[in-house]
């Protein structure tokens, strides 16, 4: 399994790309380090509310299942 930084998976305003997840769940990349927010804050903000962090990873989690025959990322 490899793990990259979740920022790889991010629009320029930390949004989740959804072409992005799909293309590094085809590689095989099953989980994500770190916060987005580790160079400064991004629009003004410093870090997503838990709400905001479900939401990114619950989407995350669904494109990989999608893609890969259900299997979770980790």
């Amino acid at each position: 399994m490899t793990q990259i930084y979740i920022n790889q998976l991010l629009t320029e305003d930390n949004k989740v790309d959804d072409d992005k997840v799909r293309a590094y769940t085809k590689m095989r990349v099953g989980s994500y380090l770190t916060s987005p927010f580790n160079n400064g804050p991004v629009n003004g903000t410093y870090m997503w509310t838990a709400d905001e962090w479900r939401e990114v990873i619950t989407r995350i989690q669904e494109i990989t299942m999608e893609e890969n025959g259900g299997h979770p990322m980790v």
